[in-house]
This record gives C-alpha cells, structure tokens and sequence, in this order.
C-alpha cells in the first residue's frame, strides 16, 4: 500500500478508509517539515495496488544513479502517466516475479528484505 522512494511517494489512498488519517497520512509522508525533503505523491488505483504497484524498492546504482526495484506484473499494469513519472526520475530495473507472486503473493519489496 505504501513505497517511499527519494522524490516521490506511491500511496493507494483509495484503501485508507478515514478521511482524517488518510489527509494526515498524505501530509506527513509528502512534508519536508517530517523528511529531509519534500516527496511527490503518486496515488496509485486499487487494482494498481492488488498488482503489486506499492511493493517498490528504492534504491541507488554504484554511480548514484536513483533506481527502483519494480516487478514486471506492477510496471505493466501501472496508469501510461505513472509509468512515464517514474521512468522520467529513476532507473527502473525489472523483475519478473510471477511464479512467486502468483504463489505466495511475495513482491519486489518482501524479497528483498528477506536478502538483507
């Protein structure tokens, strides 16, 4: 439901159901007054989010290029101008997790963390 990147913040707000949390939520995670920085706020679908959409990894290259760490089925199925935003600010680096995904619901974000 929710990835922090450098720039930007992809959130579903669609799923937090409480108006006030979800305002409160939005401001904090995008101010500069919580982070080192003010962040974008991509608000991804439902069905965005269902397709692994939020399960993103931030990361940066050997030449300290920003890069995320994206699944094929969550790039695919993202908005044409999501797609475009993230592939104007970060190296995106593809990986095809169906068999995982379809089998134990595991994401980019979650296989990762287990490697660290």
């Amino acid at each position: 439901m929710l990835a922090v990147l450098d720039r930007h913040v992809i959130l579903c707000s669609e799923m937090i159901k409480n108006d006030v949390q979800k305002e409160k939520l939005i401001a904090e995670l995008i101010s500069s007054e919580c982070n080192s920085h003010t962040r974008e706020l991509i608000d991804i679908s439902e069905e965005e989010c269902l397709d692994m959409g939020a399960n993103v990894v931030f990361s940066k290259d050997k030449n300290k290029n920003s890069c995320i760490i994206v699944s094929e089925r969550a790039l695919v199925n993202y908005r044409r101008e999501i797609k475009a935003l993230l592939a104007k600010n970060y190296k995106i680096i593809k990986v095809d997790l169906t068999i995982l995904e379809k089998i134990s619901g595991a994401s980019a974000k979650s296989i990762l963390s287990e490697i660290n």
